[in-house]
Order: structure tokens, then C-alpha cells, then sequence
């Protein structure tokens, strides 16, 4: 019966120390406000100053077209969108950073912006960030080692069988 107290006391724990580490950060973001114009200067700073274009995302191609939900997916969700009608759709696809002649197999972050025009006049947006990252669950399995450095397939399969919070981004 004891090692099932055990992690009762392990996950109170936890969250006590979660919530602690949420206020210290809240206190500290509190006590560092960044401004606009100390964002616009870091992407100057750091890309250069380019007249006429955007500092974030600036490299990008866009699209038009149309979407038109399944059937499958009205069973789901009654919103405009998933009603089988072609929805026009306004589409931009971004590289990260403020340089407009960045290669486009850099390994910045990707963007995806969607705009859907709703037949009732409303707009739909949707934005997904393509990131090369790997997020761990917790602090302890980041210190440990098991997500870091050379990955090998034990390690990847020791990691992922423990794991079972963590995402890929």
C-alpha cells in the first residue's frame, strides 16, 4: 500500500511546484515588459532594415482558392466551414525572420496562414508554426539527457516509452 501513497505525494508535490514556478515567471515576465519598438529594433538589429516589407515572415508566397469540408466532418462540427459549400480561401506560406532573400531550405521555422470566407460575411482564420523542435514533458528528462545530443533509435525508443506527454513540434 505504501508505493501506491508514494506518487500521491510525488504529483502534490509537483503541483505545488508548479504553481510556484507560474507565479515566479509571471513575476519576472511582469517586471520585463518588452515594448513594440524594442521588438522592431531586434528585428532590425538582427535581419537589417528592409523598406516596404514586413519584419517576421518576410519571405512568403500566397494562394487562393477554395475548400470544401467532407461529410464526415459535419457529423463533427456545425461551423460554417464544414458545410460542403466551397469556402474561398486566402492562404500564405512564410519562412521565420526578417530577411527577405533567405534561402528557401534554411531551417527556420515555416508558416501557414489561412483565411476562409465565410458565406456569412465571417472570417476564418487558421495559422500553424512548423518548428524544428523537440518539447519533453519535464525539466528532469531534459537534464538527463535522453532527448539531447546524438539520437540513436534505442535512445529515441527508450524516450518515447517513457514519454507519453511529449510532443513533436
Amino acid at each position: 500500500m505504501f508505493r501506491y501513497a508514494q506518487p500521491r505525494w510525488w504529483a502534490a508535490g509537483l503541483a505545488i511546484a508548479s504553481a510556484v514556478m507560474v507565479f515566479l515567471t509571471t513575476a519576472a515576465a511582469a517586471a520585463e515588459t518588452v515594448t513594440p519598438s524594442q521588438v522592431i529594433d531586434s528585428f532590425e538589429g538582427t535581419f537589417g532594415v528592409h523598406p516596404g516589407q514586413r519584419r517576421n515572415h518576410t519571405k512568403a508566397t500566397c494562394a487562393v482558392g477554395q475548400f470544401v469540408g467532407t461529410p464526415a466532418a459535419a457529423a463533427f462540427s456545425r461551423a460554417l466551414l464544414f458545410t460542403q459549400t466551397p469556402i474561398p480561401v486566402v492562404a500564405r506560406f512564410s519562412v521565420a525572420g526578417g530577411n527577405p532573400s533567405v534561402a528557401d531550405a534554411t531551417k527556420n521555422a515555416r508558416r501557414m496562414v489561412r483565411e476562409f470566407r465565410l458565406p456569412d460575411g465571417s472570417r476564418q482564420h487558421m495559422t500553424m508554426l512548423n518548428t524544428q523542435a523537440f518539447v519533453q514533458a519535464s525539466f528532469d528528462n531534459w537534464r538527463s539527457g535522453t532527448g539531447r545530443g546524438k539520437q540513436t533509435s534505442s535512445k529515441r525508443s527508450l524516450f518515447l516509452t517513457r514519454e507519453t506527454s511529449t510532443t513533436f513540434g
